[in-house]
């Protein structure tokens, strides 16, 4: 993966970058905005690109509000679904739900037989 631009001098073109990482230093500024620590190593203009969006909502609502496009990691989008009913909907899609309790078992735990005690 290439993340340098030519004759850069060694700074990382964010341009470059694929959605998880770009996703990675989005979630960096967002904590360093949050009180957290800071943000250092982001690349040089990264926040300012996400800042002049329209769909940009602040980097405390990132990944809430608003996220990284899927297709075009250089795009900010504005989130159709909170994170919370992003899981809820991948829970019911991978994990089997326990017999009349409507809690999730990892698919995984029950072909091994590791599920709950007293709930057979």
């Amino acid at each position: 993966m290439r993340t340098r631009k030519p004759g850069s001098g060694g700074e990382t073109d964010f341009r470059l970058l694929p959605r998880r990482r770009m996703r990675y230093w989005c979630f960096r500024l967002r904590t360093q905005t949050e009180g957290g620590a800071p943000a250092e190593g982001v690349p040089q203009g990264l926040s300012e690109h996400f800042e002049k969006q329209d769909a940009f909502r602040g980097w405390h609502e990132f990944g809430g509000a608003w996220d990284v496009d899927e297709k075009d990691p250089l795009r900010a989008t504005l989130r159709q679904f909170t994170v919370w009913e992003e899981w809820d909907a991948t829970l019911r899609r991978v994990a089997v739900p326990l017999p009349g309790q409507g809690h999730f078992l990892d698919p995984k735990q029950k072909a091994k037989g590791n599920g709950p005690q007293g709930n057979v």
